[in-house]
């Protein structure tokens, strides 16, 4: 049995990216992301945002989780938790 989901009702990218496999997410017209605009999100680690970026890492998304968590970094105050993580 897989990992269970946090968020099970959000849908996966349509492909994991793995660099020189696939096109990618947001650079090239065919990526799963192309032309998705960022959307500015809670960070702390009981939001829907973290927890997304979890089930996105335990289920191989492993690119997307980083861009996801990217996200909540640049948005974490310095010395927070978030940004310890």
């Amino acid at each position: 049995m897989g990992r269970p989901r946090l968020l099970p009702n959000r849908s996966f990218p349509s492909y994991a990216y793995l660099p020189g496999k696939g096109p990618h997410p947001v650079r090239d017209p065919g990526g799963h992301s192309y032309g998705v605009q960022p959307v500015l999100v809670s960070a702390s680690l009981d939001s829907e945002q973290f927890a997304w970026c979890q089930d996105l890492f335990n289920h191989g998304y492993y690119w997307e989780a980083h861009e996801a968590w990217e996200g909540l970094w640049q948005t974490a105050n310095r010395g927070s938790p978030l940004r310890a993580s």
